[in-house]
């Protein structure tokens, strides 16, 4: 999803992706760009050279990072004065969002000990190795049918397949709060891109 919106902007771009499935899909929409390169990799182990890279990008991964071992590496493919960019896509309709987290439970088949939202989170300025970054806001509202709201549901890695015996639990809970927060089919939803970008700074 990020890599599409730089392909045609860059020289040379690679693309991380430690889950096969998911490396395929990026492989099959961009393959033919020449700056696209797909790798095999992690935040903490991007195979890639030392001072090799101008910007890193990440989206909505890096609540899985492990915080040190990432910027380690950051500081490691980056140039001197390389650029780091964080995106993050909160939804700021905290009603909404409150409901949401009341059905991420056991009853319902979520995976609650691999959430990733329980996660520690670590502070941006961790990774940025201080405060001097800046941040921009891009508030937007989306529009969802009940199939695009509970596909965005089950899109999470803690969510239930289909198989799960859970699921119908889920499912249900999900209806309840899309008949509630919709109007005539459709679910108008409150979210905002942040993008926090700036220089990472030597420890």
């Amino acid at each position: 999803m990020l890599s599409q919106h730089f392909v045609e902007r860059v020289s040379r771009l690679f693309a991380l992706e430690p889950n096969k499935e998911m490396r395929k899909l990026g492989l099959d929409l961009l393959e033919s760009y020449p700056s696209y390169t797909s790798i095999d990799g992690y935040a903490e182990a991007t195979t890639l050279p030392e001072n090799s890279v101008d910007l890193i990008v990440v989206g909505r991964a890096i609540h899985w990072f492990d915080a040190k071992k990432a910027r380690a590496e950051f500081l490691r493919i980056l140039k001197p004065k390389g650029w780091l960019a964080i995106l993050q896509t909160p939804c700021k309709d905290q009603e909404l969002d409150e409901a949401i987290k009341q059905i991420r439970k056991n009853e319902n088949g979520w995976d609650v000990d691999g959430d990733k939202a329980k996660l520690i989170k670590t502070p941006l300025s961790f990774y940025f190795g201080g405060d001097d970054f800046i941040t921009l806001i891009f508030p937007e509202i989306i529009s969802e049918t009940w199939q695009e709201f509970f596909g965005r549901q089950c899109s999470v890695s803690s969510a239930p397949v289909e198989t799960h015996p859970l699921y119908p639990n889920f499912k249900k809970a999900a209806q309840e709060i899309f008949q509630k927060f919709s109007v005539n089919g459709c679910l108008s939803v409150e979210i905002a891109t942040e993008l926090h970008v700036g220089q990472v700074l030597p420890d």
